[in-house]
């Protein structure tokens, strides 16, 4: 107990502490708010794109949505270049011949849909615009299939189980400028098969099992624009496998399973390639020379591959660039400046690479970038730096998988997530609910416990042993109350302005401090709760055992328990230095060490150590000894033959079951959210729920223990009540002119008054016991039940009497009952 004045005074210090100022924004907000346009208003992030104009002029619901890199770029050229039919155009066919089970819409375009053709038929009209042939038994396109359809434009011919394609089946379709061939069994192409098609637009050739293309394959489609290769079989790229592709806008090749890449070769067969899809393959590095001859390109996806290298210079060819997707990847580390000639870079994915670190210098050179994704990048936030994001002045969006890692961008207009559950940009408490309860659960804590403290201080017939126990626990409960008063004020001090300090303060002393004061206190309070728990099972179910805890005992116990709670809270600022406790008290605003939404963070194992190993096993025996204690105690009850026995019963069991209650309602719910955050990782854990438990649910056992433990027990409820009456009596002495004798009348009504509440009857010592249970005897007709010396560890009766008294027993009557 004498532990807590220090710590409350050095929590007072810090609290009281000034933080220091960020430097000046350069620009004309404040840094953390933005400008409305062309007006001086300046608003915080909060009001940027939340669906209300608070500029006035709109302004801030501009550019609310994010479509930098390839949306953007698709817009700008593809969507231009799509040709939609006429809506207007009649339903109506015109067409003079269309086989029976297939149809006929807007004028000359016929379906046939699973109809079981095992051909192409050949009694449609020659003036046919549109074939779409799907799930039929077509395994082989045979030469001139398509022959006198000479007006094709558009021919589909998906999930036909398509596996051999002739080489002139497709002769004589000079007009087509659409051709789909998915999800067929095609494995390879004859070098002639596509050699008529001098007007095909757009080709789409994915979900096949195409394992090799022949150099020349494609030679004479000059006119094609997209190529879609995805989901095939490929392993290699060979040079001339795209000659003649010399419009080529859109190249597809996710999904296969491409190991090297000569980018120059692609690049130089189809210089005008735009989109480069190369998602989902087993790439493993990029060289300087990968990407030679690739100027044209603006949106480049490499995600989902096994890049670990990424040599100096690999992207400097890449001049047009809008959108770069590295997510994914094994990658650990970064050349110097890699993106550093990237100057039209909108886009940047860097998100799901191990990365070991990032150097200051890792963004040089994108002045233009407006959207920057680095989520779980494995790098920590002493990685990151404020530096780091100096050159990207244009950015609007950013990613991270931290909140507190917004702080080091504040610049930015949209930072996401926004919220970590507990605080907001603006306010380290972000819902006003939490502000309330952090300091009405504070008061009462403080309150509660030092009122408990106090008056079993002021107690002169108080067992010492038993008192010596709760003033410990109140002491730790303190503790944790001194906590939330540091929560709650540094949450006013930061109102409105977090963002400007978060960074600072989660990764200052002070923060630190705080979460091993929470730490302290739990741990502390869950042992000292453990001991108790057992000491008094032991003293019900085995009430003849001779050995008790005296004073120097229980303050060896009380030693060993503070010191232990004081080694797991103080661990991890010792490792701090080590990197293995990194940010492991400063995770949040908060400061407490529960790791839900990022279970395994460096430390997860400790976290795990103490909530569901040390805390949960705590939980586990108190549950055990209750348990065990309410059984032992029926079991004397029935061999009572008394009718007084049924309120008494409802007394103390209602008692345990609170006791119980109050353990369960703290431990339960942070031992099966530590689960489910380990083991069910795509469970979505809400933000706020990390918050309600630290600031209501963890608080629970601190606020409720001096009710539970002091103040509805009948020994200390007693002592309170003959002192308020006694405060009261001297007040009345005061103020009164009667004779003595009414004033002795009032008092002697007093302490008879004071007696009947918080006697407990005392039967003669038993001379021999016949077995090892709590014995029963009758008194001038009143039931009593015999307890062991020295059993008073608050669950059961407690002595009225000094400690060294003999066998004690307890009315059971209709007014006194078992009492924690």
């Amino acid at each position: 107990m004498m532990m807590v004045l220090p710590i409350i005074l050095i929590a007072t210090w810090m609290t009281s502490a000034t933080t220091g100022q960020p430097s000046p924004s350069p620009s004309p907000c404040p840094l953390g708010e933005f400008p409305c346009g062309n007006l001086s208003l300046c608003l915080p992030q909060r009001l940027h794109c939340n669906g209300r104009d608070d500029c006035g002029n709109n302004a801030d619901e501009e550019r609310c949505g994010d479509n930098n890199g390839w949306a953007d770029d698709f817009d700008a050229f593809h969507a231009t270049r799509i040709r939609e039919g006429n809506s207007r155009e009649s339903d109506s066919c015109t067409l003079m011949s269309v086989p029976a089970l297939c149809t006929c819409e807007k004028k000359t375009r016929v379906t046939c849909n699973n109809t079981g053709l095992y051909n192409i038929p050949a009694d449609i009209s020659i003036n046919v615009t549109r074939l779409k042939i799907d799930n039929e038994n077509i395994k082989t396109l045979q030469n001139d299939s398509f022959m006198r359809y000479i007006n094709l434009e558009s021919l589909n011919l998906p999930r036909n189980q398509i596996q051999l394609i002739e080489p002139t089946a497709f002769r004589g379709l000079r007009n087509l400028a659409k051709l789909n061939l998915q999800e067929n069994r095609i494995r390879s192409f004859h070098v002639d098969t596509f050699a008529e098609l001098h007007k095909l637009a757009r080709l789409f050739l994915s979900h096949n099992e195409i394992e090799t293309l022949m150099p020349g394959t494609f030679r004479n489609l000059h006119e094609l624009q997209w190529l879609y290769l995805e989901d095939n079989k490929l392993t290699t790229i060979h040079p001339g496998t795209f000659s003649g592709l010399g419009n080529v806008h859109w190249l597809g090749l996710m999904g296969n399973r491409l190991q090297t890449l000569d980018g120059g070769g692609i690049c130089h067969d189809a210089p005008s390639i735009r989109w480069l899809e190369l998602r989902e393959n087993s790439l493993s590095s990029l060289t300087s020379g990968t990407f030679d001859g690739c100027d044209s390109i603006t949106v480049l996806s490499l995600g989902n591959n096994k890049i670990s290298t990424i040599e100096p210079h690999a992207f400097d060819c890449l001049s047009q660039l809008s959108d770069l997707d590295l997510s994914a990847n094994n990658i650990s580390t970064f050349p110097p400046k890699p993106f550093v000639k990237l100057k039209m870079l909108d886009n940047l994915n860097i998100s799901l690479n191990p990365l070991q670190s990032m150097d200051e210098d890792v963004f040089e050179g994108l002045d233009r970038i407006k959207s920057l994704a680095i989520v779980d990048v494995g790098v920590a936030g002493k990685d990151f730096s404020t530096a780091m994001f100096d050159n990207t002045t244009n950015l609007d969006h950013v990613y991270f998988s931290k909140f507190r890692y917004c702080n080091f961008a504040l610049h930015v207009r949209h930072c996401e997530p926004n919220s970590d559950g507990i605080s907001s940009l603006e306010h380290l408490l972000a819902r006003g609910v939490l502000r309330v309860c952090v300091w009405v659960i504070a008061v009462l804590t403080c309150t509660g416990n030092t009122c408990v403290m106090i008056g079993r201080s002021l107690m002169k017939h108080e067992n010492k042993v038993h008192s010596l126990f709760i003033k410990n626990l109140c002491a730790s409960d303190l503790v944790m109350g001194v906590y939330l008063i540091i929560i709650g004020t540094k949450d006013v001090v930061y109102r409105g302005i977090y963002n400007r300090h978060a960074l600072e303060w989660k990764e200052s002393f002070g923060c630190q401090f705080t979460g091993f004061l929470a730490m302290l206190s739990s741990e502390v309070s869950v042992l000292l709760l453990t001991y108790m728990s057992v000491e008094r099972f032991l003293c019900v179910v085995f009430p003849y055992r001779d050995r008790r805890p005296n004073v120097r005992q229980a303050a060896v116990v009380l030693i060993a328990i503070w010191l232990t709670g004081f080694f797991l809270a103080f661990s991890p600022l010792i490792g701090h230095g080590l990197g293995y406790f990194d940010s492991f008290y400063g995770n949040n605003g908060v400061c407490f060490p529960l790791h839900l939404h990022q279970p395994y963070l460096r430390g997860w194992e400790y976290s795990a150590f103490i909530f569901l190993g040390v805390n949960f096993t705590s939980l586990l025996i108190i549950l055990s000894a209750y348990t065990g204690m309410f059984i032992s105690i029926q079991r004397t009850r029935r061999s009572i033959a008394s009718s007084f026995t049924t309120f008494g019963d409802m007394s103390f069991a209602t008692r345990f079951f609170f006791i119980v209650l109050t353990d369960s309602l703290v431990w339960i719910p942070i031992t099966a959210l530590k689960f489910l955050a380990k083991n069910l990782r795509t469970t979505a854990l809400s933000g706020s729920m990390y918050a309600w438990i630290v600031i209501f649910i963890l608080p629970i056992n601190s606020a409720i223990n001096p009710i539970l433990y002091s103040l509805t027990t009948r020994t200390f409820s007693g002592v309170l009540c003959s002192f308020v009456k006694k405060i009261h009596l001297k007040r009345f002495r005061a103020s009164t002119n009667r004779p003595l004798v009414l004033r002795q009348q009032v008092k002697r009504s007093s302490d008879s008054d004071t007696s009947a509440g918080t006697t407990c009857t005392t039967a003669s010592a038993l001379n021999s016991t016949p077995n090892r249970t709590p014995s029963s005897s009758t008194v001038n007709g009143t039931t009593s039940v015999g307890l062991g010396k020295n059993c008073t560890l608050d669950s059961v009766p407690e002595r009225n009497s000094s400690e060294d008294g003999g066998w004690e027993s307890i009315k059971t009557n209709g007014d006194d009952v078992f009492e924690p």
